[in-house]
């Protein structure tokens, strides 16, 4: 296999791997040519991140993201991750502790075209929270606001999938991946019962094409199917199908390199209970939404690189609160490599834009970590 098409290869194993295992300890392949890199690494990533939702809401989240990559065969590897949060601010509870701990594997049978994985999550986390805590979570995960935390604790959680990558000749790539997660029942509220969320199953198709010397284009299509969530014994409610279409043109000049990614995420309407069945709700519970990205890294030296970040999502109005986000950001990122095995990446972006009834809204995030190699 040449190394143009092999490059093509691992880039849509990984435009599609990133969705498979979005769910799954975040067992991504790390940069490199091969699809499993046998160079390990530890990430910590602090990340402070504050919002103003119109004129009385206010709220903050710092967090640290710890992640483990560890390579155990040239076939194989194993992740761990866990994020300790605190928040607090005038429109939340306050709320500290760590999250749920997440573990994955990824095994690559290459010859077969072959990448299989499987997450789990281990419900270490805080859960039976109070009603106030609980009210706080659902704000903080609401997915306009990308925040770097969205959920405490869970159940017991089992994803395996499986990934198929094949070429399309010397300027093409094709992904097929499919996941199933089991999620496991758990006590979100104090002296509640037990909530047992449906389980997932989610299919994706991904390809990337060599339009020109250095430039490539992905496209990818993503389905999740919901399972019926159960309170008590009795069907609560059925979210709606989702359909996710994504684009990234990604082009290299020299050692520099920009991105520009398009994602559009529909949701179909739910269904809650009427008379004791399940119906049709009358409009959805979550929102469509279309995301614009771009970013465009600058090498200045072997030891510096910026990204410069510029970003736009726009949310449809809904029944919650919060909703109908038109939201702008620019960020800036460096990254310093202080010896060949240890990287200090910061981040700082600041986001603006307006919700439902026109009140504006104002996000700043500002986070330091260190990468180490091994």
């Amino acid at each position: 296999m040449s190394t143009s098409l092999r490059r093509l290869a691992v880039s849509s194993f990984r435009h599609v791997l990133l969705v498979l295992l979005a769910c799954t300890a975040g067992a991504a392949a790390q940069e490199g040519i091969d699809i499993i890199s046998q160079r390990g690494s530890l990430a910590i990533m602090p990340l402070y991140q504050t919002w103003k939702l119109g004129s009385s809401e206010s709220f903050s989240e710092f967090g640290t993201d710890v992640s483990l990559y560890v390579p155990v065969l040239r076939e194989a590897a194993v992740t761990l991750r866990n994020a300790p949060v605190m928040t607090s601010g005038a429109g939340v509870e306050k709320i500290s502790g760590f999250t749920d701990t997440q573990i994955g594997a990824l095994y690559h049978l290459e010859d077969q075209h072959l990448l299989f994985s499987i997450g789990v999550n281990l419900p270490t986390g805080k859960r039976e929270l109070t009603r106030e805590e609980f009210l706080s979570n659902v704000l903080l995960s609401t997915p306009a606001l990308n925040m770097q935390v969205t959920q405490f604790g869970q159940g017991l959680n089992i994803n395996p999938g499986v990934l198929w990558s094949i070429s399309g000749g010397e300027s093409a790539a094709f992904g097929l991946g499919v996941t199933y997660h089991y999620k496991g029942a758990f006590t979100p509220l104090k002296n509640s019962g037990d909530y047992d969320p449906g389980d997932e199953i989610l299919a994706t198709a991904g390809m990337d094409i060599s339009v020109a010397e250095a430039t490539n284009l992905s496209v990818d299509v993503i389905f999740t199917h919901y399972g019926k969530d159960v309170f008590e014994g009795e069907d609560v409610y059925a979210p709606g199908n989702k359909v996710v279409g994504g684009v990234q043109f990604m082009k290299y000049f020299g050692n520099d390199r920009l991105i520009v990614a398009g994602r559009y995420r529909s949701y179909g309407k739910g269904e809650t209970p009427f008379a004791g069945v399940l119906k049709p709700t009358l409009a959805k519970s979550e929102p469509d939404n279309f995301e614009l990205l771009g970013a465009y890294a600058l090498r200045v030296s072997d030891a510096f690189t910026v990204t410069f970040t510029a970003e736009g999502r726009y949310f449809q109005e809904t029944t919650a609160p919060v909703s109908g986000l038109r939201i702008g950001g620019l960020g800036v990122m460096p990254e310093f490599w202080l010896s060949r095995s240890i990287k200090l990446p910061l981040r700082f972006k600041v986001q603006a834009g307006t919700m439902k009834g026109g009140e504006s809204v104002l996000g700043l995030e500002a986070g330091m970590g260190l990468q180490f190699g091994f």
